[in-house]
């Protein structure tokens, strides 16, 4: 729509101080879409605005194996925006002699709603295949990356590998812009600090701000000239499954990228062993199970 026409999903709402010909193109546009609605312009001999489809999604959090789900929408709608005109009309600001019906529940022919349901069953997977899942292990990754005014190494090094005994709060401090100079980054200094963490550890429910309090105290350890007026910007990046752990005997216990649940597929960097985790074991594991999918799909 053009700009100034138009309103927030999901909303109707009374347009104001819109001059004519952003009336006039609001009209068309409103009529283009009833039109299309239901992507069969043109089918009919006369008219193309004898049925309209309306569609609705849901995103749901994840849910226990076996769980029916029924959702429910109730859509009420007029065609006209509100102009204060007493129920059950509305006046078309194109035609003061035309009028339309809107909604009102209170009456049979002005009630303008539809509801539409769906049911959805989450099947179970089969105990065996399941256990294989719940027996992965893996731990879980936490970076804080700093913009800085000044340099945090003076010496120069980019790459910290930091022991947990000696009291530092993560595993490893690099600052990039000792790699890659700070003027491809706007004159800031970068640094990144990571850990690998197990997934209940504390660091995945502290807040930005209570974990940089802990992290900036380390960082006179690099430099005893640091203050906290040094850093810019801050940006925390958490990720609970982020490194597999493969126990021994893990390559019996793999499970296969082809589920029991026909049509369902799992691949994941736990599946990449004997390799560690990386990007090229992601696309070969990714084209793996492409050719799974496609091989499977061409024999039904």
């Amino acid at each position: 729509m053009p700009a100034g026409v138009g309103a927030p999903a999901g909303e109707l709402t009374e347009f104001a101080s819109l001059d004519h010909e952003a009336e006039v193109l609001r009209a068309e546009a409103a009529l283009a879409g009833w039109l299309q609605a239901d992507g069969f312009v043109g089918q009919y001999e006369r008219g193309t605005n004898r049925s309209l489809t309306i569609e609705f999604q849901v995103a749901l959090d994840p849910l226990p194996a076996g769980t029916r789900v029924h959702n429910q929408a109730a859509l009420e709608w007029t065609s006209l925006p509100d102009d204060n005109v007493s129920a059950p009309y509305s006046l078309s600001p194109h035609n003061a002699l035309s009028t339309e019906r809107r909604y009102d529940p209170a009456t049979g022919a002005d009630f303008y709603q539809v509801v539409a349901s769906a049911t959805v069953s989450t099947p179970a997977l089969p105990a065996t295949y399941l256990a294989q899942l719940n027996a992965l292990q893996s731990m879980g990754a936490v970076v804080m990356v700093l913009s800085l005014k000044q340099q945090l190494s003076e010496q120069g090094y980019y790459w910290h590998n930091l022991p947990k005994e000696a009291g530092f709060p993560f595993l490893a401090m690099c600052e990039h812009t000792n790699f890659v100079s700070p003027e491809h980054f706007g004159g800031d200094h970068l640094i990144y600090c990571g850990d690998y963490l197990p997934p209940d550890h504390e660091y995945f429910r502290l807040t930005e701000g209570e974990l940089l309090e802990r992290y900036a105290a380390a960082l006179p350890r690099f430099n005893p000239q640091f203050e906290r007026s040094w850093i810019k910007q801050v940006w925390l990046f958490r990720e609970t499954y982020a490194q597999p752990i493969p126990p021994l005997h893990h390559s019996q216990h793999i499970p296969d990228l082809r589920t029991p649940l026909p049509g369902l597929y799992f691949a994941s960097m736990s599946q990449v062993y004997p390799w560690d985790r990386g990007t090229n074991y992601a696309v070969e594991i990714g084209r793996r199970a492409a050719r799974l999918i496609a091989s499977d799909a061409n024999h039904r």
